[in-house]
């Protein structure tokens, strides 16, 4: 036990630094803000890039790891949208974004750094492996069905829908790291220490900035109102998503132990840091905001579980 508490409280003590920071205005919203685009941007895609491009190419691509964590999401999407609607009786939009809420996790601010800590030798590759599944699948699945849902939306704006999807995708930071990170371990290329140097400066950075922009984000949310869907989509995200993805795991032939314990972990994280973004324009951000609020709070003890459940 003291091993988990050793991984996960340190997690949530620079979610709590970037909330007070932020809380008791020693750092402004903005600022946070600007934090997470360095992330997203240049730290991320720094670390992402020099740990793909110093593996062997046959070693960065699991293909059972992909089939399983795509199969557990889509499965989540599923079974989630039917709870929902079955017992809900939520239809539209609403329906749409919780299924989101389910099945996209916070795989680069919150996953890694925990995966850095419990598999630092498949981390890496786990996560990059999982930026793929998210950006071409599971997100671009839930943008479909979230325009789909909505008013004033129909079939004659698919063509341009896909466009933006498209574009979406060509401009992922993290996705265009990995693209050129494979390439440089396809063509079997070495970087001098020169570009090498900060490129690992850069990716060291990603962790704590990434934890204590969360926690600065989250300044603000309140959890009010529609209680009961929020715990829906908080018991999806943390509970169904990672129980869905462990039953994928005991379907398919057995692969790296690593990989399925960070595969596991990996969905059992809260839902990505843009959620409340995307819910807005929706209409939806005030419960985005409560539900993310909700289901990082309780990730405390979820994580813990999933933690203690893959070390037996």
């Amino acid at each position: 036990m003291l091993f988990i508490l050793s991984i996960i409280v340190p997690i949530f003590m620079l979610i709590a630094l970037g909330y007070g920071a932020v809380r008791w205005q020693l750092i402004t919203a903005h600022s946070i803000q600007g934090l997470g685009q360095f992330v997203l941007y240049f730290a991320m895609p720094a670390l992402l890039f020099q740990s793909l491009s110093q593996m062997e190419f046959q070693e960065v691509l699991e293909p059972l790891y992909l089939t399983a964590y795509a199969g557990g999401s889509l499965l989540t999407l599923a079974v989630g949208l039917l709870l929902i609607r079955c017992f809900r009786h939520k239809d539209g939009s609403l329906a749409a974004i919780q299924t989101m809420g389910m099945t996209a996790p916070n795989s680069a601010f919150f996953g890694y750094p925990i995966l850095l800590q419990v598999l630092e030798s498949s981390s890496a590759k786990a996560f990059a492996m999982s930026v793929m599944v998210e950006n071409l699948i599971i997100i671009p699945l839930g943008l479909l069905l979230l325009e789909y849902s909505a008013p004033n939306n129909g079939r004659h704006q698919a063509g341009s829908l896909w466009w933006l999807l498209l574009g979406r995708l060509l401009r992922n930071p993290l996705l265009l790291a990995i693209v050129a990170g494979l390439c440089v371990s396809l063509w079997d290329i070495r970087l001098p220490d020169i570009i090498n140097t900060p490129l690992r400066l850069l990716g060291q950075a990603s962790v704590a900035v990434a934890l204590f922009a969360i926690g600065g984000s989250l300044v603000g949310n309140k959890i009010q109102g529609k209680l009961p869907d929020m715990a829906m989509v908080m018991m999806g995200k943390l509970m169904l998503h990672p129980l869905l993805a462990a039953l994928m795991i005991w379907l398919l032939p057995p692969f790296d132990a690593g990989l399925s314990k960070a595969l596991i972990l990996i969905a059992a994280m809260p839902m990505m840091s843009m959620y409340p973004i995307i819910g807005a324009q929706y209409g939806h951000g005030r419960f985005c905001a409560g539900t993310l609020l909700l289901t990082t709070i309780t990730a405390f003890i979820t994580l813990s579980a999933a933690l203690w459940l893959i070390q037996i």
